[in-house]
């Protein structure tokens, strides 16, 4: 078997002497398809300290949770700078269902990680990513599922449906996507309030192309527009508002039926 991973477009591998490390990445990763030639990264436990080495040399140091937080952000980099001129990259989690994803896109606080791990752990529902997603012209949703980092009053509550959630750090990506694209089925809008009132209501067209165009990376703007105008048209658009994770996980899930 490969002893690397993919995450989108970026091969990688990740070597540790230290057993009980190495083993934490082979189940931080084990939501990414496997690679057979990576980009080789080290993690080094020092006297004191860890640190994250690649080819150019070190690029962190500190504890161990320093060091996961550093190689997933230098991961997610080397995600953007990897993708092809077709793809756009959206600040956006996603779940998917019998092929179909919904897209949750959102700034930094909207609760679109906390949604995408309730709703993975729900039968059927796949975790495709909760902080970069690929989309195409034709509506095709690309996953980057890297593990996604959650609070820990979140924690507490996925530990309800899933009981251990509270002590993980970093959730979603135990199983791989079972496809390498999916259809784009609905784009919701997830914002999270603890004194919301949790609905989903569809929402108007031309306000949602502006709304998804914000959370597109910079890198092909013309491209991020026209995905984002194709997005809409092609796809149910919704708000989603919540105070309440769970209910707002029933709200999402009910589109399947």
């Amino acid at each position: 078997m490969p002893r690397g991973w993919r995450v989108l477009g970026h091969p990688f591998s990740v070597t540790c002497a230290n057993e009980a490390a190495q083993s934490h990445f082979e189940r931080l990763f084990g939501g990414l398809p496997r690679s057979a030639e990576s980009e080789p990264l080290r993690v080094v436990k020092g006297a004191s300290r860890w640190a994250l080495e690649t080819g150019g040399g070190v690029v962190s140091c500190g504890t161990f949770e320093v060091i996961v937080d550093a190689l997933l952000a230098y991961l997610r980099d080397q995600a953007v700078r990897s993708i092809d001129d077709r793809t756009a990259l959206l600040h956006a989690a996603a779940v998917a269902y019998d092929g179909c994803a919904a897209l949750l896109p959102g700034p930094s606080g909207a609760g679109k990680s906390s949604l995408a791990v309730a709703m993975s752990q729900r039968p059927g529902w796949e975790f495709l990513g909760d902080e970069i997603i690929g989309l195409t012209r034709d509506g095709r949703v690309i996953p980057c599922p890297l593990p996604a980092r959650l609070g820990q009053a979140t924690r507490r509550l996925l530990d309800r449906a899933e009981p251990g959630a509270a002590g993980k750090r970093y959730v979603g990506a135990d199983r791989a996507p079972t496809a390498d694209d999916y259809r784009l089925g609905a784009v919701v809008f997830p914002r999270f309030s603890p004194t919301a009132a949790t609905v989903l209501t569809p929402t108007t067209r031309g306000e949602s192309v502006a709304r998804l165009a914000a959370q597109m990376f910079p890198v092909r703007p013309r491209l991020g527009l026209d995905v984002a105008v194709g997005a809409v048209a092609g796809a149910e658009v919704y708000d989603l508002p919540y105070g309440d994770l769970f209910m707002a996980a029933e709200l999402l899930g009910s589109m399947t039926g």
